[in-house]
């Protein structure tokens, strides 16, 4: 009588236990940037990126296994409809989250040929490339540093990277918001009951002036606390400070 069941005892603590020294992150950080950044791109994932430049790719193989003689077969129209399909994709891709580190052929092309692949000689089409891959290569910068930052483990820089995240999807929705007619929102700061390192070691800022008198407020080392009432007490002056 009186002895504890082991099973009952492991089962209170949830059945498996961790070993020491190990620590789980609390989310899973990556997910949650891919997910905020498709969120930003309207829905479009990074994986609906790759798969456009895997079909590209491979079309890109079929035509240059064809021989010269058959290349010339090819009547302009075919050619150009190649052209411009290839970098219609290359811009979807980009509109998706993913930009090569190097301009892709698709569209040096493009820019050589503007005038007969557009009828607007590309102004459309460039506009919309420089837009979409200015905002991939932002992502791709944002989506290596949240990879440094779990693999050396450091939450606060997971947590930063998150942080400036939402304030682009705060601008995102405001922006959204006036356009169609509507009071902007006054959002909260993300993560504001969370401190990280370089918050917590920064130097206090000064006292402000007080709201009566208008003179300095005492520093830290002329005054004490008073648990009795919760006041602060000037020691030069021996008065209590609401």
């Amino acid at each position: 009588m009186g002895r504890k069941s082991k099973n009952r005892s492991k089962s209170k603590r949830g059945g498996k236990q961790r070993s020491p020294g190990t620590t789980n992150p609390p989310f899973n950080a990556m997910k949650l940037l891919e997910d905020g950044m498709a969120v930003l791109r309207g829905g479009k994932k990074l994986e609906q990126a790759l798969e456009l430049k895997a079909k590209r790719d491979e079309i890109e193989e079929d035509v240059k296994s064809l021989s010269q003689k058959d290349l010339e077969e090819v009547d302009e129209d075919h050619q150009k409809l190649f052209h411009l399909l290839n970098a219609t994709t290359t811009l979807q891709m980009a509109q998706c989250g993913l930009v090569e580190e190097e301009k892709h052929s698709s569209i040096v092309y493009a820019e050589e040929h503007a005038d007969v692949l557009f009828d607007d000689g590309g102004a459309k089409f460039f506009t919309m490339w420089k837009e979409a891959a200015g905002k991939a290569a932002l992502e791709q910068e944002k989506r290596k540093e949240m990879e440094r930052a779990i693999k050396d483990g450091d939450i606060d820089g997971q947590m930063l990277v998150l942080k400036d995240l939402m304030k682009t999807m705060d601008v995102a929705q405001n922006d959204s918001r006036i356009e169609q007619g509507l009071p902007p929102i006054q959002f909260e700061s993300h993560f504001h009951n969370t401190k990280f390192d370089d918050e917590l070691f920064q130097p206090c800022p000064p006292k402000p002036d007080c709201p009566i008198c208008f003179l300095p407020m005492p520093s830290r080392d002329q005054c004490c606390y008073q648990p009795c009432c919760g006041k602060v007490r000037d020691i030069l002056f021996s008065f209590c400070l609401i």
